[in-house]
């Protein structure tokens, strides 16, 4: 057994006069796990990060997170792509300020996720970002964002109503395919062009309406038309 000899000095300096081995036996005499103390310091919270300055996955259990600004004093640029993919246990998340985007996929086919709060830092979120969310209701999309990807909420099928910020001038294809839910839609006036099938497989959407100066689309009768 390893002996640990505590000279006499003050409590504060008395980790100078110990190495690792006698640290670790000094805790364990307390009950205390050294080695489960360093995993805890340095797992971050269960978060990852890659070279790109992206939160990159999540190995933690938690369901309602608050994602970091930073990691390991790295500070986060956004999401990368497939960071939370197919994490069915989440069911709200916080995107803190400072994150510029959410790449590509990055929270598809998690069918947990009710709520999801974005920052009025990010300005784009790529294709498939929250396809297959199927719990997912309501999404406030800040007014700094300017481009959506395609199937953006492919299969949304809880989603009620999303509101399309003015910089935005394109949704790509399949955007609101099979959001059964989703009652209402406005065009935006700066939006030019709406991709192909976005409204496919919408039974409860009810209500089409183009904002005024939109001078690409027009709503007769609930149904959207090319302007004349």
């Amino acid at each position: 057994s390893i002996q640990v000899s505590i000279p006499d000095c003050p409590e504060e300096e008395l980790w100078k006069f110990l190495d690792r081995e006698e640290m670790k036996t000094l805790l364990e005499s307390l009950e205390i796990d050294l080695e489960q103390i360093e995993e805890e310091q340095q797992d971050n919270g269960g978060y990852e990060k890659n070279g790109y300055e992206e939160l990159s996955g999540y190995t933690g259990e938690g369901t309602e997170l608050v994602l970091p600004s930073s990691i390991e004093d790295t500070v986060m640029s956004g999401v990368a792509s497939l960071a939370f993919k197919d994490n069915t246990k989440i069911t709200s998340v916080e995107v803190p300020e400072g994150m510029r985007y959410i790449d590509v996929s990055a929270f598809e086919g998690c069918t947990g996720l009710k709520k999801i709060t974005l920052p009025d830092s990010l300005t784009w979120i790529g294709g498939y970002a929250f396809s297959g969310c199927t719990s997912l209701e309501t999404v406030t999309l800040p007014d700094t964002v300017e481009t959506l990807g395609d199937q953006l909420f492919y299969y949304c099928t809880a989603l009620d109503e999303v509101q399309i910020p003015e910089k935005v001038t394109e949704l790509g294809g399949y955007t609101f395919y099979g959001c059964m839910s989703l009652k209402s839609f406005t065009v935006p006036k700066n939006l030019e062009n709406i991709g192909a099938m976005s409204f496919v497989a919408c039974p409860s959407l009810e209500t089409i309406a183009v904002e005024d100066g939109n001078t690409k689309y027009q709503a007769v009768d609930n149904v959207l038309y090319d302007a004349e």
